[in-house]
């Protein structure tokens, strides 16, 4: 079981990371929250997170793993009616300022 508490795994999407192992974002409705799972250690057990809880956010999931192994997720943020978008991928340098 990836998880069992509440009524969890709505709108859920899944991709294998490059060394093959599945990765699922999902919705927990019970809590109205945005999680993601996927397999690690040696006795392959599923560990969750939650990744997004501010308000109701997490319909509409969508998740897509680039080549360097980092998840990317758009999904729902329900209460302002916004699509909303993170990524497990480090932040880059900051962009230089723009010219007049």
């Amino acid at each position: 079981m990836v998880d069992q508490s509440g009524n969890v795994g709505q709108f859920s999407s899944l991709k294998l990371n490059g060394r093959g192992i599945p990765c699922i974002a999902y919705y927990d409705a019970t809590n109205k929250r945005l999680k993601f799972a996927d397999i690690e250690g040696a006795n392959s057990a599923w560990q969750s997170c939650v990744v997004d809880s501010d308000g109701d956010v997490g319909t509409d999931c969508s998740l897509a793993v680039d080549n360097g192994g980092y998840w990317h997720i758009s999904y729902r943020d329900v209460l302002n009616r916004n699509v909303k978008y993170v990524t497990s991928k480090p932040s880059s340098p900051p962009l230089p300022p723009k010219w007049p």
